[in-house]
């Protein structure tokens, strides 16, 4: 969480007659933006949920606050660091992009949402800031407004992969089970290593056999940050492992909401793709779910269909993936880079 000494930088700003303050959130905002959050998005979330994602070390925010001290406008980013093509870069994840009903209709160029996107950036990212780059994954409204005022570059929509739920066997050479142990630092699990160990194996041979990718760190941190710890979401983190030698072969992330479930994250290499899939696939129909579907980006839903096997469906998810201060990249740049991001990698699903 931001320190007190930054929080209290501020920036006034006017429309027509009404004056405004930007500043940085702190920890004694946490009702005023959870108020807000359930105004935007109709959606009550507990009090814990603030404190996972903005306590100590990790999101960072700029607010809009009117004169009768409400706060009407919310930018937000969450701290990544990125496998960037072999190199590790700091990366901030945008979210919880918020402003108020009355407010939105004050579509200028200088309106509440430029204005806290760009105090927000401003002071965290580019070249010779602490994060190098700022993504999200916008609606379509929402990316257009930030293209238009030259905050965002499109890099692309975020497609919707969907297969039958289907019961089936892994090949005999393969187990698999739920990870156990993560929730503690290296605490055993039923293979005799720790889960921390098994999860840095697994993540290692992905960020070997991807060099040639942009992606989210997957370590055991944050693994256990963003979904062992997360107090108002229950995932499903199974270990696949070759049944000899115990050794991990890759992670498999799922939520299931009625008869649907999502596959939120595999991590492994290329090689464990296809057996990654069949086990979530299995897993689903066991759960009582008809429908497997997953979110990925372009060069991501490449390698899913390569191990699909023809039974993959695929369709516009909704989402599109921004990049914000897009100065510091050409268009080419961002159009050839292969970026791999999945539903675990954004923060609503």
């Amino acid at each position: 969480m931001l320190s007190r000494q930054k929080q209290e930088v501020s920036t006034e700003c006017r429309f027509g007659t009404r004056r405004f303050v930007i500043r940085n959130i702190g920890p004694d905002d946490a009702v005023a933006v959870l108020t807000l959050f359930n105004t935007v998005f109709e959606q009550q979330i507990p009090s814990a949920w603030f404190a996972w994602k903005y306590g100590p070390g990790r999101g960072e925010a700029v607010g809009m606050w009117d004169e009768e001290g409400h706060l009407v406008a919310h930018y937000a980013g969450i701290p990544r660091l990125l496998a960037w093509q072999g190199q590790t870069v700091h990366g901030l994840q945008i979210g919880d992009v918020m402003v108020t009903p009355d407010m939105r209709g004050i579509m200028t160029r200088k309106g509440p949402f430029q204005q806290v996107c760009s105090h927000f950036f401003a002071q965290r990212v580019g070249a010779d800031k602490p994060y190098r780059i700022a993504f999200g994954f916008p609606n379509h409204r929402a990316l257009k407004l930030g293209t238009t005022l030259g905050l965002y570059r499109d890099a692309g929509i975020i497609t919707q992969l969907r297969w039958p739920a289907r019961r089936t066997r892994l090949p005999l050479w393969l187990s698999r089970s739920a990870l156990d142990g993560l929730d503690a630092p290296d605490a055993p699990n039923t293979s005799g290593r720790g889960a921390d160990q098994q999860v840095q194996a697994v993540w290692q041979a992905m960020r070997r056999d991807f060099q040639d990718f942009v992606l989210g760190v997957r370590d055991a941190d944050y693994l256990r940050w963003r979904f062992i710890a997360r107090p108002d979401r229950q995932y499903r983190l199974l270990i696949l492992r070759w049944r000899l030698t115990g050794t991990p072969l890759s992670i498999v992330v799922m939520r299931f909401a009625g008869d649907g479930a999502e596959l939120l994250d595999v991590i492994g290499p290329r090689k464990a793709f296809p057996a990654a899939v069949s086990a979530a696939r299995d897993e689903a129909a066991r759960f009582g779910a008809t429908t497997l579907s997953a979110w990925a980006s372009p060069a991501a839903a490449a390698v899913f269909r390569r191990a699909a096997g023809g039974e993959m469906e695929e369709t516009p998810s909704g989402a599109f993936l921004a990049l914000a201060r897009p100065e510091d990249y050409s268009a080419e740049e961002t159009a050839a880079t292969r970026w791999w991001w999945m539903g675990g990698d954004t923060d609503f699903l």
